[in-house]
This record gives C-alpha cells, sequence and structure tokens, in this order.
C-alpha cells in the first residue's frame, strides 16, 4: 500500500513539475490566437454538446470559467431551442447571458462576425433553411469557449519558424557558441585535469581550490565583473581587442565559467584511473602525447563527455549574458532571440521555437546517457 501511495505522489509531483513544458508542447501546434487559452482549457475544461433534429436545437454545457453580474458560477446545463417558419433563412447566435449565465439566441440577418463584436460571450452560431431546419454546414463552435482540438492544431507555426531567417541566424549563432565552448573546455580541461592528478609543482593545492572556489557563486554575481573586463580593461591593454558584441567574446566568457567545472570532474576522473597504466605504456615507448591519447583519452570518454555536455547545455540555454553582450541582431543567440518572439505577443511562435532549441539537447542527453552515468559517479570517487 505504501509503494502505491509512494508512487501516486511521484506522478502527483512530475505533472506540477512538467505541466509548463506540456502547455509549451500543446501550444506550439495551435493557432497562435488559441495558444493563451490553453493550458486555462486543459486544466478547467468547459464541455459543449449539441444534438441537432430538424429544426431543434438542443445544447448540454459546463461553463465553470464564466462568472455572472450576481456572482454565481457556471454550473452545467442544458438548453433547448426550437425554430419556427419564422426563422427560415435567418443566422441564429447562441448567447451566454451575463446575469445567470443561461443560454439564449439572437435571430441575425447576415452571419456573425466575432471581430465586429469581440466581447459578445457567444458559443455557438448557425443558420438555417428555408424550412427553420439547421444547416450544419454552417455550424460553428466558439473555440475561445470551447478548446476544439482538431480545428485548432497545426504544423503551420513550426514552417513559420524554421524558415524565419532571424531564427536561423540565431540557430547557428548558438551552435557555434555552444559547440566552442564544450570543445574548448574539454580540451583544457582534459589536459589540466591530467596535470592536477599527475603532478605536483608549486600552487597546485592553490589552483586547486581555486578552482573550486569559483563553482560557489552563482552566474549572476559574475556579469558585472564579465562586462567590465570585456569592454573597460581588457580593450585598454589590448587597442583594438573588441570581445563585446562578438560571438568569439561570447565563447571566451562561457568557457570561463565551463572549464572550472571541466578541470574538477576530470581530475576526479584521472585519480581513479590506476597510474600503472601509464607506467606500462612508458615502458613500451610511448611518450605524454601518446600516452594522453592512445591510452588515457578512451578511458576518461564518459567524464569528457560529461563536461562536455555541461558546457554544451550551460551555453545554449544562458540568457542573462548574450542579452547584455550582444546587441547585433545578426548576432544575437537563441535564448536572447526566441524572447523578441513575444515582443509581438506570438505565443504560438515562441511555444514552437522552444520546442525546437529543446531538441538538440534531448538527443544529447539520450546519446550520451550510459557515459552520463558513468561520469557523474566514477568521477566523484576521489577528489
Amino acid at each position: 500500500m505504501k509503494k502505491i501511495q509512494f508512487h501516486i505522489f511521484l506522478m502527483f509531483v512530475a505533472v506540477v513539475i512538467l505541466s509548463p513544458l506540456l502547455w509549451v508542447f500543446f501550444a506550439s501546434f495551435t493557432e497562435a490566437t488559441q495558444a493563451p487559452y490553453l493550458v486555462e482549457r486543459i486544466f478547467s475544461p468547459e464541455h459543449i454538446s449539441t444534438h441537432v433534429k430538424g429544426n431543434s436545437l438542443t445544447v448540454e454545457y459546463k461553463m465553470r470559467d464564466l462568472i455572472g453580474a450576481n456572482g454565481e458560477q457556471g454550473k452545467p446545463g442544458e438548453a433547448e431551442f426550437t425554430f419556427g417558419a419564422d426563422n427560415a433563412n435567418k443566422y441564429i447566435l447562441v448567447v451566454v447571458n451575463s446575469y445567470d449565465l443561461k443560454l439564449s439566441t439572437e435571430v441575425l440577418d447576415a452571419p456573425f462576425d466575432p471581430k465586429a463584436d469581440p466581447d459578445k460571450k457567444w458559443l455557438i452560431s448557425l443558420s438555417l433553411d428555408s424550412q427553420a431546419n439547421v444547416r450544419k454546414t454552417g455550424f460553428t463552435v466558439n473555440s475561445h469557449a470551447l478548446l476544439n482540438l482538431f480545428n485548432v492544431l497545426t504544423l503551420q507555426n513550426y514552417k513559420d519558424i524554421l524558415w524565419d531567417p532571424d531564427f536561423r541566424t540565431w540557430l547557428t549563432n548558438s551552435f557555434i557558441v555552444a559547440f566552442a565552448t564544450a570543445f574548448i573546455s574539454i580540451l583544457f580541461g582534459f589536459i589540466s585535469g591530467y596535470a592536477f592528478s599527475r603532478f605536483r609543482f608549486p600552487g597546485k593545492k592553490v589552483g586547486l581550490l581555486w578552482v573550486l572556489t569559483t563553482q560557489l557563486f552563482p552566474l549572476a554575481m559574475m556579469i558585472v565583473p564579465f562586462y567590465v573586463l570585456a569592454a573597460k580593461v581588457f580593450p585598454a591593454a589590448i587597442p583594438g581587442l573588441q570581445i563585446v558584441d562578438t560571438l568569439w567574446g561570447l565563447v571566451l566568457i562561457y568557457t570561463a565559467t565551463a572549464l572550472p567545472f571541466s578541470i574538477w570532474l576530470l581530475k576526479g576522473f584521472f585519480d581513479t584511473i590506476p597510474i600503472e597504466l601509464e607506467e606500462a605504456a612508458a615502458i613500451d615507448g610511448a611518450n605524454l602525447p601518446q600516452l594522453l591519447v592512445l591510452v588515457l583519452l578512451p578511458l576518461t570518454r564518459p567524464a569528457l563527455f560529461t563536461s562536455f555536455l555541461f558546457a554544451f547545455v550551460q551555453s545554449w540555454n544562458e540568457y542573462a549574458i548574450a542579452s547584455i553582450f550582444m546587441s547585433d541582431p545578426k548576432k544575437v543567440t537563441l535564448p536572447f532571440g526566441i524572447k523578441s518572439l513575444l515582443a509581438n505577443n506570438n505565443v504560438a511562435g515562441f511555444a514552437a521555437a522552444a520546442v525546437i532549441v529543446s531538441a538538440p539537447i534531448v538527443v544529447l542527453f539520450l546519446s550520451m546517457k550510459k557515459e552520463l552515468v558513468e561520469g557523474a559517479t566514477l568521477g566523484a570517487v576521489k577528489g
């Protein structure tokens, strides 16, 4: 019994954690005007069902989200409408009474235009033929009142985003920055980690303490020092040097934040490798470069993958530094660029872009999950 309760609790926690992600996923497949209503309709759905028989219309409804003028909240109910000969060739609009939240009909000479009166709480619009029978071809349900997924699901958002030249520029910039940061981090982390693990030299303990200390401070605390160094100190020391508003400058800053983690992780991983393997390779005539590439590189693959993934994800998702350092629209990365989609209230486009951006991270995690587990556990045995 306790095991069942524990699994139910885990499922509840998973739903709470994943609910924003589910909203983004579903919103990416909806029309732009429907996306803001999606999460509301998922967790607080309204129900509307209709039954048509000749000139009679029966509507069953549940409108929990609507509150009338008397403060009463909508309750489930049913309304039936019968149309006589005097309604022939007319247009009927089923609306919600704002006082008691009951349904009523309005007879119109022309089809109802929601754009002409966007505040009207209408649920159904339909047309009648010459015999006052309901035309099913002219039958429309307000998707704002009832989210009809079959009507609003679309792939147009993904098509628009993928063919947007600005988005492709952001995607290219992010790939360049993320891969360059990850590659430099594992390259220097591999060499530095080996040196800290195998050699004795003055300042070794101080260096390790510095590497560990850099991980204690949040990134937000380092934004101002980074900007002062990049915009004032370095250009004054090296005339003509430009770090701000350049992709390589962003790579330099991201590497400074990811490299300490790579050094510490790989140093701990090298400590778990028996030194006898290196001595045996040296006896066989291997020099230091051959030892590093042919012997240690395959053994440290789990730690290298873990370090690569950490640096890639950190630079791929980073927003704060990119928003301050990058102002050229042609050099903007994905996090900062995607945020601009919300400026035009393009919620569906924003959701589609977020799903596309998350795909490389998911692929990397799935392809490296074995090495990721090994690198996170074996590398932490010694340190």
